[in-house]
């Protein structure tokens, strides 16, 4: 079972307390295979995160109310715009960030239940 630590090397305890709970309560997920695959996913978003200082927990103001882009948004417009330094061509394709933001919005979706 995938666990996530921070750069100092400090438990990320949001992030490991879901993927417990993929891996132990959650039925449709059984396979070690989809456990890595949301490790990986969760593992990019929050290097992501922390790389740009920003906390996973914020809740974004109402576009239209002065508000500005929430992380997740900002994370997918990077995952999208991020080249690849000899090619010059995009570095991530777009079937996997769609694949990376499904399964972070997994994530969002159980804290969210989880209050």
């Amino acid at each position: 079972m995938p666990f996530l630590c921070a750069e100092n090397m400090d438990f990320m305890n949001a992030p490991n307390d879901y993927l417990l709970w993929v891996v132990l309560e959650n039925p449709q997920t059984r396979s070690p295979a989809t456990w890595k695959s949301y490790a990986e996913a969760l593992y990019d978003y929050f290097s992501w995160l922390e790389a740009n200082a920003l906390s996973w927990d914020p809740v974004p103001a109402r576009y239209g109310e002065g508000g500005g882009i929430s992380n997740i948004a900002l994370y997918r417009n990077w995952s999208l715009d991020a080249l690849d330094r000899r090619s010059g061509r995009h570095a991530i394709q777009a079937s996997t960030v769609r694949k990376r933001l499904s399964q972070i919005m997994r994530f969002y979706e159980w804290a969210l239940g989880c209050g």
